[in-house]
């Protein structure tokens, strides 16, 4: 099995595969305990918690990324994709 790339989601089971570092951050002690709650609450360790929620945010800056392109992309009426799709309003 290889291990993810940049930009894939890792699983549990891959950690053995991830080359890790070690990174340390100062946060406020009630941020702490309510992540140390919820890790506990959810059997995880605060390892797992952090890395999830480092590649949860840089997927949301890519998306950011591309919301200007996504805004000015052409768009059809409602009516017009129904009817391409042979859908009408009987239930």
């Amino acid at each position: 099995m290889r291990p993810p790339t940049l930009g894939q989601r890792p699983q549990k089971s891959d950690a053995h595969l991830l080359a890790t570092v070690q990174i340390s951050a100062f946060v406020d002690q009630n941020l702490l305990a309510a992540v140390e709650r919820y890790c506990k609450s959810h059997d995880m360790v605060i390892n797992q918690f952090v890395q999830e929620a480092l590649f949860d945010r840089l997927e949301e800056l890519e998306d950011v990324e591309h919301l200007d392109q996504i805004r000015h992309e052409p768009t059809r009426p409602l009516d017009e994709v129904r009817k391409e799709l042979k859908l009408d309003d009987q239930g």
